[in-house]
C-alpha cells in the first residue's frame, strides 16, 4: 500500500504553523497586558520602559518556540509514524514534517509578534538575527521527528 507522505506532512507543518500563529497571537498579547500593566504604573519615561519589555518578552517567545519545537517533533512524529507501516514513511514523514514545521512554526510566531509591536519592538532582536537559531532547532526537530516516526512505525 503507497502512503501519501505529502499528505501526512503537510497535516503536520500545518500544526506547527498552527503553534507559531498562536504563540505569535498570545505574545501579542501578553506584550499588551505587560506594557499596560507595568509600564502605566512606572515611575520616568514609558518611551525608555516599553521597548525595553518587548524586547524581553520578544526574546522570551523566541526562546520558547524554539525549545517546544523538540518536543512537538517527537509527538508528532510517534503520532503519525505509528500511522505508517513502513519505518522509512515514518522518517520522511517525521523528519520532513518536523523541520519544514518548525522553520513555519518560529517565523511566523516571530514575525506576528514584531509586527504587532511596531515601534515598541525597537529594541528587540531582528529577525534575521534569530534565523541561525531557528535553522539549528529545524535540523533538530527534524533528527527528532525522523526518529520518532520510525519508532512510532514499529510500534503499530
Amino acid at each position: 500500500m503507497r502512503v501519501d507522505r505529502f499528505g501526512y506532512i503537510a497535516f503536520i507543518v500545518g500544526l506547527f504553523a498552527a503553534a507559531g500563529f498562536g504563540a505569535g497571537i498570545i505574545g501579542w498579547l501578553v506584550a499588551s497586558w505587560g506594557e499596560a500593566a507595568l509600564v502605566g504604573e512606572a515611575t520616568g519615561s514609558a518611551d525608555q520602559i516599553g521597548p525595553a519589555f518587548v524586547a524581553l518578552l520578544y526574546l522570551v517567545l523566541s526562546a520558547t518556540t524554539l525549545l517546544t519545537a523538540p518536543t512537538l517533533a517527537v509527538v508528532f512524529g510517534l503520532l503519525f509514524g505509528s500511522r505508517l507501516s513502513d519505518s522509512m514513511d515514518g522518517v520522511v514523514v517525521g523528519g520532513v514534517g518536523a523541520g519544514v514545521g518548525t522553520m513555519l512554526m518560529a517565523l511566523l510566531a516571530n514575525a506576528l509578534f514584531l509586527l504587532t509591536q511596531g515601534s515598541a519592538a525597537s529594541q528587540a532582536h531582528s529577525l534575521l538575527g534569530v534565523l541561525w537559531l531557528i535553522a539549528v532547532a529545524a535540523v533538530v526537530a527534524g533528527v527528532l521527528g525522523a526518529v520518532a516516526g520510525a519508532i512510532g512505525s514499529e510500534l503499530r
